[in-house]
């Protein structure tokens, strides 16, 4: 009987019949008690045979089936080592006993055939017969280490390795040929050995990304937008791949897109004031933004209607109770004041660092309506009748006495056509 029927369920000890016909014999811890000998006892009984076995189990079965001279076991898992004891003056378990009357024993059991063989037990005229056969097919047992085996080629070149850069691995195959006709391929499962050898392989280390550039400010402050940052593979002239640069939405999508003059001196001096965006925020850049200053006036006068753009502009630093709106950036290339880009990041700036803009927009005279006419100078005889407009709608922008031009023409023109209209009236003799 097979070591493997044991193996099947140590749950309890009985006796069952597989729908094969086989049995199966159950038994307990309990039971294992009985046979597996205490250190004190094994000082009393003699160790006749010792083998490797996987576990325990395995090791009470092969007493059980030792019918004339096990009484015990020993296992040792740490070693897996299986020791059977005899002694003599022992008396077996009648649960043991029972096992032993059910245990069949095998033919093979004590045969002992050649490396290279096992053994078979088969029917012979109605009795089992116990045979060694070689697994190399030979014919005889004693032809077992006879063995005819296929040769390799010697193995081809190493391949290239399977990454570029980082640790990667390569390979290198042979070919398996017939023993007797060295010029037949055969199939690598008719030659002892493996066909393939792999090996790690580390070329050098892989390039890697520096890291990422600010985000440059948004491309609109108005509206959505856009903003990138970028970043370089290091080492310089290697190549990380095509991840090398970002872009990401920004703005503000529903922002009122209002920007004028906050007028400090309107009466006087129309459209002279602080640039001012959205609510009347002052709007506010850093100190050293005069140009910018200038093109950004230009841009806010035009946005509202003053083609002309701005006479002047300059910088005037921040009152701490003044509403600042900080990062808004022109560059000079823009043709619509809603073109700048926006910096969040300057939106934390120390106001004591920021400045507002005052400047005063370019307004070219504008003539007012015509008035009525005027009564005709005489009732009979031909008289005549005036009348006339001013140019003050809007008055053109005169500098102010304290700020010199850079260029004369920046001033506002004054109207140009005529200021009194007359015509004739009464012309019928008197």
């Amino acid at each position: 009987m097979s070591v493997l029927l044991f193996l099947t369920n140590i749950l309890l000890f009985s006796s069952i019949t597989t729908n094969s016909g086989q049995s199966l014999i159950k038994f307990t811890e309990q039971t294992l008690n009985k046979l597996r000998l205490t250190p004190a006892s094994v000082s009393k009984s003699t160790s006749y045979v010792d083998f490797a076995l996987l576990n325990e189990y395995q090791c009470a079965i092969e007493c059980v089936k030792d019918q004339s001279i096990c009484t015990g076991y020993a296992y040792d898992a740490t070693k897996k080592m299986c020791s059977l004891y005899e002694d003599s003056t022992r008396k077996l378990d009648s649960d043991i006993i029972k096992i032993r009357e059910e245990v069949q024993s095998n033919v093979c059991d004590k045969m002992n055939c050649k490396s290279g063989a096992i053994c078979v037990d088969y029917d012979s005229s109605g009795r089992k017969v116990a045979t060694c056969v070689c697994l190399n097919g030979q014919s005889t047992p004693d032809d077992c280490d006879k063995i005819e085996t296929n040769v390799w080629t010697d193995f081809n070149d190493w391949s290239v390795c399977s990454v570029t850069c980082g640790e990667g691995y390569r390979f290198r195959k042979r070919q398996c040929l017939a023993a007797n006709d060295r010029t037949q391929k055969l199939s690598s499962d008719q030659c002892i050995g493996k066909d393939i050898e792999i090996q790690p392989c580390d070329i050098t280390h892989c390039p890697v990304y520096g890291p990422w550039t600010p985000w440059t400010p948004c491309s609109t402050f108005c509206g959505i937008g856009f903003k990138q940052r970028n970043r370089s593979c290091n080492p310089p002239g290697s190549n990380c791949g095509n991840y090398t640069d970002e872009q990401r939405a920004c703005g503000e999508a529903n922002c009122q897109r209002v920007a004028g003059i906050k007028q400090t001196e309107a009466e006087k001096f129309p459209l002279k004031g602080y640039l001012a965006i959205r609510e009347g925020d002052i709007l506010c850049v850093p100190q050293n933004s005069s140009s910018m200053a200038k093109h950004m006036a230009d841009l806010v006068c035009k946005s509202i209607g003053l083609v002309r753009g701005a006479q002047y502009a300059f910088l005037n630093p921040i009152r701490f109770n003044s509403t600042c709106y900080p990062g808004i950036l022109c560059d000079g290339t823009e043709k619509d004041f809603y073109d700048c880009k926006y910096d969040r990041s300057l939106a934390s700036s120390d106001i004591k660092e920021l400045f507002a803009v005052v400047a005063r927009c370019i307004v070219d005279g504008g003539f007012s309506s015509w008035t009525q006419w005027s009564t005709c100078s005489k009732p009979c005889g031909t008289g005549q009748m005036t009348r006339s407009r001013l140019c003050n709608n809007p008055s053109p922008s005169i500098p102010e006495p304290e700020i010199t031009l850079e260029d004369p023409l920046l001033a506002g023109k004054n109207c140009t056509g005529d200021y009194t209209q007359v015509k004739t009236c009464n012309e019928q003799a008197c």
